[in-house]
């Protein structure tokens, strides 16, 4: 073999395998898997609370809490008890549990970068995804 097809087949191996590494090294993409449990009398571990970060870039349509209760819920409020955030202005907890008698009765918008303590009244596996 000469020494110009050595070099083709080298250059030709580095670039597929430069093109492989790109291709599998993205970050277009990711899911975080959840197993938010209840509390101890539903077979869950504890309290059923768990604090929870939600990828920066959050999914499509996720944008307050009432939104992330459903999500976590598939759909329903119930599996959810409540959502809570800090509140940084008075050092003090903001608590949205889905219904209209919450102490919030207006679901507060989700930040990036915040995170959420969740009380769960059922074990549920919940999957964020960044889209």
């Amino acid at each position: 073999m000469s020494k110009k097809n050595v070099f083709v087949v080298v250059a030709l191996a580095v670039c597929v395998l430069a093109t492989a590494g790109g291709l599998l090294a993205s970050n277009m993409g990711f899911k975080l898997n959840y197993a938010l449990t209840g509390p101890l009398g539903v077979g869950g571990a504890g309290t059923g609370k768990q604090l929870l970060s939600l990828p920066y870039f959050r999914q499509t349509g996720v944008n307050n809490a009432l939104d992330l209760i459903l999500d976590i819920g598939g759909g329903v409020v119930t599996p959810v008890a409540s959502v809570t955030k800090y509140n940084k202005i008075n050092d003090g907890l903001i608590v949205y549990n889905g219904r209209m008698t919450s102490p919030t009765p207006t679901p507060f918008v989700l930040a990036p970068g915040e995170a959420y303590l969740v009380q769960m009244n059922t074990n549920v596996g919940y999957t964020a995804s960044h889209y």
